[in-house]
This record gives structure tokens, C-alpha cells and sequence, in this order.
């Protein structure tokens, strides 16, 4: 097909398995490819190509979803968007533009349940120093006043021209929504690491749990000083007791 994907991007589907909505640098579009009215970049006021993006349904309305986006430097900004899918007879449309809720974060975005079921806590990571910011998303929608964890290792500041590697790395839940796994890279294989925090899904807070070097996680062999040793993408398999970090194309897993 002709239709383009950006490097960053978000989809969802419903409880079926049918293809719903998509989010990049393009807008949002819905389950034929099409624009969603209000949906277009300009219209949102997005600053693309973004770091990321995160698509989330809205408890207790089928038709209704979050799209958030966190924006590249020097915006760096993090908004909500609001989707209603049913309606503009089943096209979509964009209810009331981008909710800017929170500047100066990194491409670090995700989510999980809260311990009732009932919503979401949507997590950031500030672009300097300690501070993670947890966001409830509920059926009233998203409250812009966050849970601040101030755990783990200090980001260093972004610096222009250039983006600094604490900027990227993935931030990732387990299944069972009590441990988050923060891909934290440093300036040589010794200082790359996965922390890991305990995750309060009633309060929204962190408490760090351990770190994890890269030169620990099992199969690696990386020689010293290779941009190969940057780590990427982070899971858990479902029974929340391994980890699977991603480093060049390469899967390596650790017991938790």
C-alpha cells in the first residue's frame, strides 16, 4: 500500500483484534488510514518527527481513547490527546486539540493499569535529574498533577546540538504492572544499565530495586567503546520473572 509510517509511532486495537487507530508524525488516522478531523500535526500543534508515542483506551467508553506524544528537544514537551472514534459518522475526530502537561521530558513514555482496574498510570521520566512523573488517566481523564519518585540514577541535561544518550532507551512495565524496567545508557559498556523499581499501582510511586549492567545480561560480548553496546528495547515475558533487554538487533535476557 502507499501509506507511510513514521519511526515513531503508536497503534491500538480493539478487544477483537481489529485494527483501530494509529499515531505518528503524519497525525492520527483511523482504522482505513484516513486523517481524523483535527487529527493533522499542524492542527495539534505537534513539533515532528517526536520521540514518542503511547495509545491508550479510555475506561469506560469504547469509542473513546488517549493518544499521548512526547516531543524531541528542545521542545520536549509531553501532551494528551483526546480521540472519539465513533463519531464524524465512524471516521473519528479529534475532541478539544493537545493537552501540553508537562515540559522538559525524555522519550521515555508508558503505561500500565492502576491496582483497581479502573485506569492508568502513565509514566515520564524527567530530561534532568531523578524525578518520574506518574500520570492518572481515568474515565474523567487524564489529571495533570503527577506522583514524583525521585529514584535511581540522575539524567544529565540535554545539550545542543546534541542529544544526550540518557535521552533514549526504553521504559517498560512488567505484565503484572509491579515492576518497571528504565533502559539508562552511559558513556561506555561498564556505565550502560537496566534499573529496575518496585511500582506502587495504587499510589503511583517507585522505589528503585535494583540495577542491571549491561556487561551482566547474559549472551553479551561487546567490545569496550562500540556504539553497539547502546541497549534499546526492554519487555518481561508474562510471568514477570525474566527480562529481555534489546542491544543491536541482538535479545538477551535476565532472571528477576
Amino acid at each position: 500500500m502507499a501509506d507511510t509510517v513514521s519511526l515513531r509511532n503508536a497503534c491500538i486495537s480493539d478487544t477483537s483484534g481489529q485494527f483501530v487507530l494509529r499515531a505518528d508524525d503524519h497525525g492520527i488516522r483511523n482504522a482505513l488510514f484516513e486523517t481524523l478531523e483535527g487529527g493533522t500535526p499542524a492542527a495539534l500543534g505537534w513539533n515532528v518527527p517526536a520521540a514518542n508515542y503511547l495509545i491508550l483506551p479510555w475506561q469506560g467508553d469504547e469509542g473513546r481513547y488517549g493518544v499521548f506524544i512526547n516531543e524531541r528537544p528542545p521542545g520536549s514537551r509531553a501532551g494528551f490527546v483526546q480521540v472519539d472514534t465513533d463519531a464524524n459518522n465512524g471516521a473519528g475526530i479529534v475532541v478539544g486539540g493537545t493537552t501540553w502537561y508537562l515540559e522538559n521530558v525524555t522519550a521515555k513514555l508508558t503505561a500500565t493499569t492502576d491496582s483497581a482496574s479502573t485506569g492508568y498510570w502513565v509514566l515520564q521520566h524527567d530530561e534532568e535529574g531523578d524525578a518520574f512523573r506518574a500520570f492518572h488517566f481515568t474515565a474523567e481523564g487524564l489529571d495533570t498533577t503527577p506522583v514524583v519518585s525521585h529514584q535511581g540514577t540522575s539524567y544529565l541535561a540535554d545539550v545542543s546540538p546534541k542529544e544526550n544518550i540518557d535521552w533514549y532507551g526504553q521504559l517498560n512495565f512488567n505484565f503484572q504492572g509491579d515492576i518497571v524496567a528504565a533502559v539508562k545508557n552511559g558513556p561506555s559498556i561498564n556505565t550502560s544499565k537496566v534499573e529496575l523499581f518496585h511500582f506502587n499501582s495504587q499510589t503511583g510511586a517507585l522505589q528503585f530495586m535494583a540495577d542491571i549492567g549491561a556487561i551482566y545480561c547474559y549472551g553479551m560480548n561487546i567490545p569496550s567503546g562500540s556504539l553497539q553496546a547502546l541497549l534499546q528495547g526492554v519487555d518481561f515475558d508474562l510471568s514477570g520473572r525474566y527480562m529481555y533487554v534489546i542491544r543491536h538487533q541482538q535479545f538477551l535476557v535476565h532472571s528477576i
